[in-house]
C-alpha cells in the first residue's frame, strides 16, 4: 500500500513537473503559407458560378497593360524573363575573361558579340547570305532543284520537311517522317479565309515579300512575289487544317520508300538526299499522305526560275533578323505587327539572349547550373 501511495506520488510530481516545464517553453508561431490566390486580380463582382474564369482574373485583365514588345503575358512569360536577365549575366561575366578556345564561354561570347554588333552588320548589308543566294541562282535543271530542296530542307526552307524523330507507335525506336512545309504564313487557313481580317493580313503579306525583295535588289520584286505567293497557296490547297493534324492515327501513315517516292515522281529522291544527312530509309511515316500528290503536282507546274524566286523569299525571310537593320525592320513590321500585334521589338540584348540559347542552348545549360 505504501509502496503504490509513493508510486502514485512520484507520478504525479513527475506529470507537475514535466506541465511545468511545457508551461515555460516559448510559443513558436507557424509560418505562414501562400496560398497561391491573388486576391487582387479578382472581380467579385462577377459570381463564380456565372463566369469562373473573369471572377478569379476580371480585374486583371481589366487594368493590366500589356508591354508594346509583347504578344501575350503570363507566369511563364515572367519566368522566362527571368530566365533571360540570368543568362543575360552569365552571357557579360564570360565576355569579360580570356576564354578557353573552344570552350563553352568561348562559344557563348562569340556568338553573343557578334550578334550585339549592329554597326559591323549594318556595314555588311547582304553580304552574309552572298553565298547562299548564289546557290539558288546556280539551280540550271530539275535534278538541280531536287538537290536544293533538300539542302534547303535542312534550314526548314522547302515545301516538304523529312526529319528522324521518335516512332509514334514504337516509341523505342526513331523513324523518318515526312510532312508538310514551305508557306509563310502560319497555315493553310490564311491563304483562304474571305473575311475582311484574312484579307489584308494576305495583302501586307504580298507587300512585304515584294519590300523584301527591293532590299535585296532582285528584279522585277512585284512580279517575283507573285510568283512566289502563287506557288504558296497553289502548296496551301493540299495542306491539312490544324484540327486535321490533330489526329495522331490519321498522321502516322508508314510505307516503304518506294512507295513515297512514287507518290512524288517529279522529285529526284537520291539528289533530295544528298545534303539531308539522311541515308535512304527502308520505311518512313508520312503525316500529310494526301499533300504528296499536290505537292507533286505543284512542282511539276513552276519553271525552274520561279523555283528560284520562291527560295530567295524564304532564305530572306529566314534570316532577315540576321542582317542589316532594314531588313531586320521589315520582318519585325509584318510578323511582329501584322501577324502578333507587338509595335516594339524587344531590346537586342533578349534578341541576342534567345539566339544563343537557341545555337547553343546545351552550352548555356552548362554553364547556368554553375551559376545558379
Amino acid at each position: 500500500m505504501k509502496k503504490t501511495l509513493l508510486l502514485t506520488g512520484l507520478s504525479l510530481g513527475l506529470m507537475a513537473c514535466h506541465q511545468d516545464a511545457v508551461k515555460e517553453q516559448p510559443v513558436v508561431m507557424a509560418e505562414k503559407v501562400n496560398s497561391g490566390i491573388t486576391l487582387k486580380n479578382m472581380d467579385k463582382n462577377v459570381r463564380a458560378q456565372d463566369d469562373f474564369y473573369q471572377h478569379v482574373n476580371g480585374k486583371w485583365l481589366r487594368e493590366f497593360e500589356l508591354p508594346a514588345d509583347k504578344s501575350n503575358y503570363g507566369g511563364f512569360t515572367k519566368l522566362a524573363e527571368l530566365s533571360r536577365e540570368r543568362v543575360q549575366t552569365i552571357i557579360n561575366d564570360v565576355s569579360k575573361t580570356d576564354n578557353a578556345q573552344g570552350s563553352s564561354e568561348q562559344k557563348i561570347a562569340d556568338i553573343y558579340r557578334s550578334f550585339m554588333d549592329a554597326e559591323a552588320i549594318n556595314a555588311k548589308g547582304l553580304t552574309p547570305l552572298k553565298s547562299e543566294l548564289a546557290k539558288i541562282d546556280a539551280i540550271n535543271s530539275r535534278a538541280d532543284l531536287s538537290e536544293y530542296m533538300g539542302y534547303a530542307d535542312i534550314y526548314g526552307s522547302s515545301p516538304l520537311s523529312m526529319y528522324v524523330y521518335i516512332d509514334q507507335k514504337k516509341s523505342d525506336e526513331h523513324i523518318v517522317y515526312v510532312g508538310q512545309s514551305g508557306l509563310g504564313l502560319p497555315n493553310r487557313d490564311y491563304y483562304f479565309k474571305d473575311d475582311e481580317k484574312s484579307q489584308n493580313i494576305r495583302d501586307k503579306y504580298q507587300q512585304h515579300i515584294a519590300n523584301m525583295f527591293t532590299l535585296a535588289g532582285i528584279k522585277q520584286p512585284e512580279a517575283a512575289m507573285k510568283t512566289v505567293y502563287a506557288i504558296e497557296k497553289d502548296l496551301a490547297t493540299g495542306h491539312w487544317t490544324p484540327i486535321q493534324n490533330r489526329d495522331r492515327d490519321k498522321t502516322y501513315n508508314k510505307m516503304n520508300f518506294a512507295e513515297f517516292t512514287s507518290k512524288v515522281p517529279n522529285v529526284n529522291w537520291g539528289a533530295w538526299l544528298t545534303h539531308t544527312m539522311i541515308e535512304q530509309p527502308e520505311q518512313l511515316v508520312v503525316t500529310q499522305p494526301s499533300y504528296l500528290d499536290t505537292l507533286n503536282e505543284v512542282i511539276g507546274n513552276y519553271s525552274v526560275e520561279d523555283w528560284q524566286n520562291y527560295y530567295k523569299w524564304h532564305m530572306l525571310s529566314s534570316y532577315a533578323r540576321y542582317l542589316r537593320a532594314d531588313f531586320e525592320a521589315e520582318k519585325f513590321a509584318f510578323y511582329g505587327t501584322v501577324l502578333s500585334g507587338t509595335t516594339e521589338q524587344e531590346p537586342r540584348w533578349k534578341r541576342g539572349v534567345d539566339l544563343v540559347n537557341g545555337l547553343a542552348g546545351e552550352l548555356v545549360g552548362k554553364v547556368y547550373v554553375k551559376s545558379y
